[in-house]
């Protein structure tokens, strides 16, 4: 995964804000076409950074499972039901319309 650390400009050039030099510059790429811009460091600082970054990742991907399995186990409602309400309220203004009550 590529992340952007945290950099900051002087003229044309970037650094990165945690041990000065210059930071790579890398592109992603979609359609053979470039997509996206980062600016990366290797210093320890920066890889706890991409670390920091790469947990947060996961925890939340581990999160929508959780979410999705928990909305898995809620109960369904009674679509028959649901269904057999309308038709009878259907029903009961057609009759109501044509002057033919039950």
């Amino acid at each position: 995964m590529k992340v952007n650390t945290k950099t900051f400009k002087v003229g044309s050039k970037v650094y990165c804000s945690y041990c000065g030099e210059k930071a790579k510059e890398e592109w992603s790429w979609s359609n053979h076409r470039p997509d996206k811009h980062y600016f990366t460091c290797s210093c320890e600082a920066s890889e706890k950074e991409k670390e920091f970054y790469e947990q947060k990742r996961l925890i939340k991907l581990q999160a929508e499972r959780d979410i999705d399995e928990l909305k898995s186990k809620l109960p369904q409602p009674d679509k028959k039901m649901i269904e057999d309400k309308r038709y009878q309220f259907k029903l009961y203004n057609l009759n109501k319309k044509y002057n033919k009550l039950i």
